[in-house]
């Protein structure tokens, strides 16, 4: 087997687990301030804490925070979440039982994996190394940061997990929590966790993806285009010799931005073996990331290209049950076929010929679980409204699976074949 083809990898497991928070957009402004509390949370109040307490300050091992156009996200530590969004929810409970019962807070538990490793696309990476887990059943959350990626399965399927990739040769060092695969072979790129934990699991990638597609074609999903948002991938600029953290760094930006901006889509990720806070934001709204008036493109503060423009693609999931999670990385599946030159003269070759899922820094997150509450429409144009076009390179893709709804990442000059793809099945 070609030595493209293996894996090098290691998969780190984060000490802290997290949960997750859905609120509806139009419940979000009741939410604006444990969103900033959540960003300020290194900031004690002033005289209220005292001195020795405000030195025990704790940063969370992984948080994410995202805007989309269906809905507000929260990943972060339960402590977190218990501190700034279970108080507004109890609140919100006293006033309107109906408003309480929309917003989620998940029972369950995840633990944070980072994924490292060299000789492979990022994406072809962490397809390969969640395959194994998909097949067991077991359900996925997969982010990719400017730096890195995690996946997230739930805390109670750590065993699961172990036993899954130690099947593909992993071994795991109880003294450094480190699964190490030395030069494993990679299997066909597929990734997903929809399959609910009382199906039996697809007994094929194949089966896998049909599930999915299956799933979308019987609820009538149909993946929708907003032609006006254009996203950047960016990270926190630490000058040299600086010590600030990444949250100093962006915090006036962040506040401005959620208080003034109105943002349309936002992710902030931050993790603790990442150098520096991942953030994936509107082109429009870099200028809020200059620093001392200077660098309207955002550069002063944020690291990473302004010009690598990516689109992103709505799959709205509010008709789907709680446990159809992850069905966008069967979707992901579909477009990581498209994932090479046109004129490739074998699936085979796709394992050295193309960038897929997560390639990073300009691909990013996913991470999967559906809930059932409604939301308001949004102005999104059908893909039928796009001409097709499938001339081009590689398509290189990532996924954002929130709550309510799955976002495929795609770049501004690879919709068309994304398109493409996507509508295959529609012709079916």
């Amino acid at each position: 087997m070609d030595q493209s083809t293996l894996i090098d990898a290691q998969v780190h497991f984060l000490e802290e687990p997290v949960a997750l928070v859905h609120i509806p957009l139009e419940l979000y402004p009741y939410f604006v301030k444990s969103v900033l509390n959540l960003i300020f949370d290194e900031t004690p109040p002033l005289g209220d804490v005292p001195q020795d307490d405000a030195d025990e300050y704790k940063p969370p091992a992984f948080m994410n925070v995202s805007i989309t156009p269906v809905e507000v996200s929260i990943i972060c530590p339960r402590r977190l979440l218990d501190k700034y969004f279970v108080p507004v929810i109890d609140e919100l409970g006293e006033l309107d039982a109906a408003l309480q019962a929309r917003l989620v807070v998940s029972d369950k538990t995840f633990i944070v994996m980072q994924v490292l490793g060299e000789g492979l696309e990022a994406g072809r990476r962490v397809l390969d190394l969640t395959t194994p887990l998909a097949l067991a059943g077991i359900s996925i959350f997969f982010i990719s940061t400017y730096f890195s990626d995690y996946i997230m399965v739930p805390e109670q399927s750590k065993r699961s997990v172990m036993t899954a990739l130690e099947s593909r040769g992993f071994q795991f060092d109880d003294e450094t929590a480190v699964l190490v695969s030395p030069l494993s072979p990679t299997i066909e790129r597929r990734l997903s966790d929809l399959i609910p934990p009382r199906t039996p699991p697809p007994s094929t990638l194949a089966e896998l993806q049909s599930r999915t597609f299956a799933t979308l074609h019987n609820r009538q999903i149909t993946p929708t285009v907003d032609p006006d948002l254009r996203l950047v991938q960016c990270a926190a600029h630490h000058e040299y010799h600086s010590s600030e953290s990444s949250m100093s760094i962006l915090r006036d930006a962040l506040t401005t931005v959620l208080v003034v901006d109105n943002p349309r889509f936002l992710s902030l990720t931050l993790a603790s073996l990442d150098p520096a806070a991942s953030l994936l934001l509107e082109k429009r709204l870099l200028p809020r990331f200059a620093r001392h008036g200077d660098y309207e493109d955002g550069s002063g503060l944020l690291l990473g290209s302004k010009e690598d423009h990516l689109i992103p693609i709505t799959l709205d999931l509010r008709d789907l049950p709680l446990e159809a999670s992850g069905i966008v990385c069967g979707v992901a599946g579909r477009l990581a076929e498209a994932a090479r030159p046109l004129h490739s003269p074998s699936p085979s070759a796709l394992s050295s010929a193309s960038s897929v899922t997560g390639s990073v820094p300009r691909l990013f997150e996913s991470f999967g679980t559906r809930l059932t509450e409604p939301t308001p429409a949004h102005n999104l144009a059908p893909l039928s409204h796009l001409p097709a076009n499938v001339e081009g390179e590689a398509v290189e893709i990532s996924f954002l699976s929130t709550a309510r709804a799955g976002t495929i990442i795609v770049g501004e000059h690879e919709l068309m074949r994304a398109v493409a793809e996507l509508r295959t099945d529609d012709r079916q």
